[in-house]
């Protein structure tokens, strides 16, 4: 099987269409006796040289599994105002009516040569027309809907007994419209319906047809009421036209406005220079910006099938030049200003070559930078594919061009090429320029200038959709495209929307799009920008040149809303700023004046298109034209759809910048567009936030593959019974040392045994909170044992804490009794509870068997840091979710390796949990370090060279980068990274210092879900990242990541991190309220919770996380989690102090710091307010 072109030699790519040839061992040797007809249906196969292949006429193509699928008879396939239909699509949607025996359609012409469709039926009953166009369309687009339908009693047929069009009767005298027919009853309808007539394409109008359902749209209502102001001197609001859709409710309207000269535009006085247009001027200084080269060229091609005349080929394009200024026209810098110079003749050659292969290099190599210094900015070109098959390749620049000037130069070249005299045009682009300077004057155009400053008032919305790659700092226009298309069921779907709504198509699909944009990035104010042909005076409507405008569409796609309530607005905004479109947009970009980047474009970073214009196929003697496709793959924005429609289906185009997005995110986007769409068309009424993105595959992928950690752990025992498994084990080994202190495991076992025993005779036991306050040493870790073996929870106090805060943590803990050390008991004079001391060795006086020591399940860790106001919030951890936490972290990090882990880091901070139990439950040594700065003990840890792992913050690993030589012999296997958020041009560094002998891990996990719930392995071959991944969950950990509807979000799309599984703490301490807002019912598993994290990330497509930061005003600084509130409160403390406000700042090398604001009463200095500070806060 084979789908080939027009021409019958080359293949059609996957998804284009193309007539169906057969070849192989089941081809039959021909027609009998008709050797003509043989030789015309059994051709050579140019894929198979020696063989023959049969052309099937059916017209069929591709699918990506391999598969065919048939499109109907080539010669049933018909235009229809530029419009291709399968005639048999219509036929087959006829015949879906109960009542309709047969039916037929053909294509018929008027008398004015323009084709309309004419369906023929045979009906059980009294079917009427009326019934049978209202049935159509809910099954087919407006422009496939007959303009005529005929009722017959039988279809006439040929001797053969097939159907005999031929023998079919005219309309006339049998023809029924569907709708009524009035013809025009005054001087004013007339002129209505001879100005439709011409901008339709449609002869025969009556008064009652409607605009839409003739093929209108809004580019085809800007044209109409251009040309009813000029024939008319009356100017019709474009709102109008959708208000009164006929021609009798127009004419009604017309009759009571005023009337409003049409002022025509005169030609320009000769001179050497001639002003810019306002949309040239910024596209002249956008062409100077690097990278910017080809991403405003407006390339083309068609398809010439017959002998080129080489003489009248190059004869017709000289005769465009001479008709057209804008192709003889240059630009250049006068007096400060880009000013353009039309020159009398200009030199211009044509470019012949025959294609290689398929062309594709050679049209790739014809798209080439301009010199806008340079006339003509026009490059044409004759590619020979065939002797008789060539393509004619042309490439304007954009500063002379624009879509519609594309079409003009097409049209009137192939005029040209046939020998037809075109009349001079009266204007050309200048007089425009000349014009549209004066315009800008006006009160006309002020009016529209307020509309466009009113609708961006206020703070502009910046478009913050997830991107694979950072944003250069210099906005990149390299880029590509993918190609899809909405099935015809779900188009028609669209178009019936739009007809029950008195919307059109591009408002619809302009909605869907708007509503995309928003579930990606969480924003319910969203602009995007679509190009409208900017002629709305019809003196400019066949002049080349750069006339397209861009409006900048701003919509509020709130969650609430209804779809149908939200196209309402989205209608309003289009016909409003269709109504408001001659304000150029370099001038709102000007006066709004929106600060410089040059990363991005000004306003908006989307496009939205939908194309109604059509691709003519002309023929003219013995030569055939037709377009002809290819890929240009610049990107102007980040990304741009644009929307056509291809006979029954809509055909979509997504352009991307490919600096920040790979083809698997455009892919994904436009499939969750479709799903979005077809959701929409099933039930408008749905609110936007329900509206479904993703598919059933996607929500399993999300909800279950990822989250596929389900892992075997002791989930019955305590984390002081792993370590009392591990005493049995290594009794006599070492674990824990300090400088020449140390302890073997029996020893620690033994003494926290004791300790357990006075606490127990205390009355610890299951939920009772002893607090801890002591500096890193042996006797510490005995505590910590000592309290769990108890029964209790211990809270974790760093000695460094100010007495105020020391005080309020074991108030509001309800501790009432506190272990420390004889040297810090100056801290603990506040406490009015019993206080310990683990340095007093008349606490190890008991000798307990360890038999006698119970084992609680729900104590763990209570730990406590401050909140928002400065109240305390403490979370509650069990045993169940520490134990599951070591046990994954003895599989991921000890690997069975023999690792003796360093502890430097605050007993209060999360690094402890993993320095300490990780190896006391392995049997690795715990090497203790103290002192107060932490830079210094660092470098010990490195320089002593005694532990293989070490878990540390970025801020800890930024000291390793700057101040340490770091050796490839190191003892060091694996680097834990955690506690806040890790470059990844600090991770590389570390890599290349060790040479890549040390493993690098990010790990993730708030304090509330027991240290880590992800990780990350980091891998120096990764690229695009500005930090590493958080990585994946793990084990019996589920990560959720979700919209503020608590909606799952796809791949690639920020959301709200949620926590489930057994790493999940039981709550906050005495906050019942607190507890109920963050640790929240799972909705993914019945009876399960899960808590909200505050933290913003998004899945990537290999399944690993990558956190983004956080939501709310809560940052991280140097490992330790700031409310900013916090800070600000205790600022507003000082009595000096009126007003204060604090935010996180990074410095040059990524690092987050504080910087507080201050009004004051008095002459207040930095240094007394730290000192305040100081006594409130800890000096993180």
């Amino acid at each position: 099987m084979h789908i080939v072109d027009a021409g019958g030699r080359l293949l059609q790519p996957i998804g284009i269409p193309g007539e169906l040839c057969i070849a192989g061992a089941g081809l039959a040797r021909g027609y009998l006796n008709q050797p003509e007809l043989t030789a015309e249906k059994f051709v050579a196969n140019p894929f198979a040289p020696g063989e023959r292949m049969y052309r099937t006429g059916d017209l069929a193509r591709w699918l990506p599994d391999g598969n065919i699928e048939y499109l109907g008879r080539i010669d049933e396939q018909v235009k229809v105002r530029g419009h291709r239909i399968e005639l048999g699509e219509v036929e087959s949607a006829l015949r879906s009516h109960e009542s309709v025996k047969e039916a037929t359609v053909i294509a018929r012409k008027d008398e004015e040569g323009s084709a309309y469709l004419c369906a023929y039926f045979v009906t059980n009953g009294n079917l009427g027309a009326s019934e049978l166009r209202k049935h159509l369309l809910k099954m087919l687009p407006q422009y496939m809907i007959p303009s005529f339908f005929v009722r017959v009693e039988q279809m006439p047929l040929t001797p053969n007994g097939k159907l005999d069009r031929k023998a079919l009767p005219s309309p006339e005298g049998t023809l029924e419209r569907g709708t009524v027919y009035e013809a025009p009853r005054n001087a004013l309808e007339e002129t209505l319906a001879n100005i439709w007539q011409g901008v339709l394409g449609v002869s025969a109008i009556g008064i009652t047809d409607n605009f839409f359902e003739l093929g209108g749209h809004s580019l085809k209502a800007t044209t109409l009421v251009s040309r009813i102001h000029k024939e008319l001197n009356v100017q019709v609001p474009l709102r109008e036209v959708f208000q009164s859709p006929t021609i009798k409710e127009l004419a009604q309207a017309i009759r009571g406005m005023e009337a409003h000269a049409y002022a025509s535009i005169e030609p320009a006085p000769l001179r050497e220079y001639y002003p810019v247009s306002s949309a040239q001027k910024r596209m002249y200084i956008l062409s100077q910006l690097q990278g910017a080269d080809e991403s405003y060229n407006m390339p083309g091609a068609v398809m010439m099938e017959g002998k080129v005349d080489r003489e009248r080929f190059e004869r017709a394009f000289r005769q465009l030049i001479a008709r057209h200024e804008a192709l003889r026209t240059s630009f250049e810098w006068v007096e400060g200003e880009p000013a353009q110079r039309i020159h009398l003749e200009v030199d211009f050659e044509i470019s012949y070559k025959k294609a290689e292969e398929d062309g594709l290099r050679q049209i790739a190599e014809f798209i080439r930078a301009f010199d806008l210094g340079q006339a003509p900015l026009l490059r044409v070109g004759l590619l020979e594919l065939e002797p008789e098959r060539q393509v004619l390749l042309y490439d304007m620049h954009h500063i002379i061009s624009d879509g519609v000037s594309m079409d003009i130069l097409v049209r009137e070249f192939v005029g040209l090429y046939g020998g037809q005299t075109l009349p001079a045009p009266r204007l050309q682009y200048k007089d425009y320029a000349v014009w549209q300077q004066a315009f800008m004057q006006s009160e006309a155009m002020k009016r529209q200038e307020t509309y466009w400053l009113e609708t961006f008032s206020g703070e502009l919305p910046v478009l913050e959709m997830p991107t694979d790659y950072p944003r250069p700092a210099v906005q990149s226009f390299k880029g590509d495209q993918i190609q899809f298309e909405l099935d015809g069921e779900l188009s028609a779907g669209l178009n019936r929307i739009a007809a029950e709504t008195g919307t059109t198509l591009y408002m619809v699909l302009l909605a869907g799009y708007s509503v995309l944009l928003s579930k990606y990035t969480g924003q319910e104010d969203i602009v995007v920008g679509t190009p409208i042909a900017g002629r709305p005076h019809a003196d400019v409507e066949n002049i080349i040149g750069m006339f397209v405008n861009t409006l900048a569409m701003r919509s509020r796609p709130a969650g609430e809303k209804t779809f149908t309530a939200y196209l309402q607005e989205v209608k309003e905004v289009a016909l409003q700023a269709y109504e408001h479109q001659e304000y150029p947009f370099e001038e709102l970009v000007e006066k709004l004046n929106v600060r410089r980047d040059l990363s991005r474009n000004p306003i908006f970073d989307t496009m939205f298109s939908l194309q109604n214009m059509s691709e003519e196929e002309t023929e003219i003697e013995e030569m055939r034209f037709s377009p002809y496709g290819f890929e240009h793959s610049a990107s102007k924005f980040d990304m741009s759809l644009t929307a056509v429609e291809t006979g029954r289906e809509i055909g979509l185009s997504l352009s991307y910048c490919t600096a920040i997005y790979t083809k698997e995110t455009a892919e994904r986007l436009g499939r969750h567009y479709v799903a979005l769409l077809r959701d929409i068309s099933s039930q408008t009424e749905k609110q936007l936030k329900a509206i479904e993105l993703l598919s059933a595959e996607e929500k399993r992928q999300l909800l279950h593959a990822f989250n596929d950690t389900k892992a075997t752990y002791p989930a019955n025992q305590t984390i002081h019974g792993l370590f009392e498994e591990q005493v049995k084990k290594t009794p006599d080994h070492t674990a824990v040392v300090l400088e020449s202190e140390s302890l073997t495991y029996a020893e620690l076992n033994g003494r926290a045994n004791q300790l357990a025993r006075v606490l127990r005779g205390k009355g610890v036991g299951a939920d009772r909170i002893v607090g801890i306050l002591a500096e890193r040493s042996l006797e510490m870790i005995v505590g910590i044992l000592g309290i769990l073996k108890a029964g209790g929870a211990y809270l974790p106090i760093d000695p460094d804490y100010p007495a105020e805060r020391i005080g309020y943590m074991l108030e509001d803990s309800g501790a009432d009794i506190l272990l420390t050390q004889k040297r810090l008991e100056a801290q603990t004079m506040g406490f009015a509870g019993e206080v310990l001391h683990v340095d007093d060795e008349r606490l190890y006086a008991w000798m307990t068997p360890i038999s006698r020591i119970r084992q609680f399940q729900r104590s763990g860790v209570c730990d406590l840091y401050f909140g928002l106001h400065g109240e305390a919030e403490g979370r509650h951890d069990n045993h169940q979710g520490l134990v599951n936490y070591v046990s994954w972290a003895n599989t991921v990090y000890m690997q069975e390796d023999r690792l003796d882990s360093a502890l430097f880091s605050s007993i209060s901070f999360d690094l402890t949990v993993t320095s300490l139990y990780l190896p006391l439950i392995t049997g690795n040594k715990v090497v203790v370090y103290h002192g107060e700065n932490q830079a210094s003990v660092i470098k010990r840890i490195i320089e002593e060279d005694k532990v293989g792992l070490l878990k540390l913050t970025p801020s800890h690993l930024k000291l390793l980068e700057t101040d340490m030589h770091l050796s490839s012999s190191t003892s060091m296997k694996r680097l834990i990274v955690g506690g806040e958020d890790f470059s990844h041009a600090l991770a590389q560094s570390i890599y290349e210092k060790y040479e890549g002998k040390v493993e690098i891990y990010n790990e993730y996990g708030p304090t509330e879900t027991v240290v880590g719930c992800t990780v990350y392995l980091f891998d120096a071959g990764s690229k695009g990242y500005t930090s590493v991944p958080i990585g994946v969950p793990a084990s019996n950990v589920q990560i959720y990541i979700l919209n503020s509807y608590m909606q799952e979000v796809p791949i690639g799309v920020a959301g709200e991190m949620y926590i489930s599984g057994d790493g999940v703490s039981r709550g906050y301490l005495n906050q019942p309220e607190l507890t109920a807002e963050k640790f929240v019912a799972n909705p993914f598993a019945p009876g399960e919770r899960m808590y909200r994290t505050g933290d913003l990330a998004r899945w990537l497509p290999d399944g690993n996380i990558e956190y983004l930061g956080r939501i709310d005003e809560q940052v991280k600084v140097r490992g330790h989690r700031i409310e900013l509130g916090e800070v600000e409160s205790a600022l507003r403390s000082h009595e000096s102090v009126k007003e204060a406000t604090v935010i996180a700042r990074k410095d040059e090398e990524g690092s987050a710091y504080l910087c507080a604001y201050f009004v004051a009463n008095g002459n207040l200095g930095a240094a007394e307010l730290r000192k305040r500070l100081s006594e409130m806060l800890p000096n993180t």
